[in-house]
């Protein structure tokens, strides 16, 4: 259904699902304009139908996952992709940002963050005040950097004086 999908969409040729559901001049509209309003919802949601085969996770175990990428590659929405899938089987992920506005203003409200890459049922609530999301299953995924984690989505390239000490605590946790 992937490919029947991106080809009926007109995204084989790497458009963005913005204009693959709002553009109305691309080849396939009919199809898309078929799709009641819940069926192109959760179509939109579906990352599975809209992600390039550059942005699959690796393959087999792995504990660092380092996506070297410039503007547009995708590498926020890949993020909080592995966040959605993570937090439906572990208890604690955290989102570390180079600052706490950074995590907030990218990785949580940003155009890629979570909350706007989940839909309704499975949006979390933005607890500003604890600096977390609280999430439908019960679970949290804080955007704190705190020492108790299974997995962390990092939004930044660990530099300056401190970047060993960071990267032990990391790993500790």
């Amino acid at each position: 259904m992937r490919s029947q999908t991106k080809k009926a969409a007109g995204l084989e040729s790497g458009g963005s699902r913005e204009e693959a559901l709002f553009d109305a001049g691309f080849h396939g509209a009919s199809a898309i304009e078929s799709l009641t309003h819940s069926e192109a919802e959760a179509l939109y949601y579906e990352w599975s139908e809209w992600v390039r085969d550059n942005q699959h996770p690796p393959e087999g175990a792995w504990a660092n996952w380092l996506i070297l990428a410039g503007r547009g590659f995708g590498k926020t929405r890949v993020g909080a992709e592995m966040v959605r899938r993570w937090v439906k089987n572990f208890r604690l992920v955290n989102l570390i940002g180079a600052t706490a506005d950074d995590a907030r203003d990218i990785m949580i409200e940003g155009e890629s963050g979570i909350l706007a890459i989940c839909p309704r049922q499975e949006r979390p609530r933005y607890l500003p005040s604890k600096m977390g999301l609280c999430l439908q299953t019960g679970n949290a995924c804080q955007s704190l950097r705190t020492p108790s984690h299974v997995h962390t989505h990092r939004h930044f390239v660990l530099n300056g004086d401190r970047q060993e000490r960071r990267w032990i605590d990391l790993e500790i946790g």
